[in-house]
């Protein structure tokens, strides 16, 4: 998807971090498919709430989970 948007420097340091990386670009990938909820998409990249991967992915993108698919249905109607 050309709107993912990418994942902070600061994000991809220490020993966790390519793996939350990864997390969150699949994430992106699954917020594009609006059928699937938040929390499955928290779960199915292995966050044990969607309050902490709402978090993680804000802090990561920069936007919250649904602003990011408010984003992707605004450019793929």
């Amino acid at each position: 998807l050309p709107y993912l948007a990418s994942i902070s420097a600061g994000e991809s340091n220490g020993f966790l971090g390519p793996f939350l990386a990864k997390r969150i670009e699949t994430a992106q990938r699954l917020l594009a498919n609006e059928s699937v909820s938040i929390g499955d998409v928290a779960f199915d990249t292995g966050f044990n709430s969607a309050s902490h991967f709402a978090t993680a992915f804000r802090k990561a993108v920069g936007v919250s989970p649904s602003a990011f698919r408010q984003q992707l249905s605004r450019h793929h109607p």
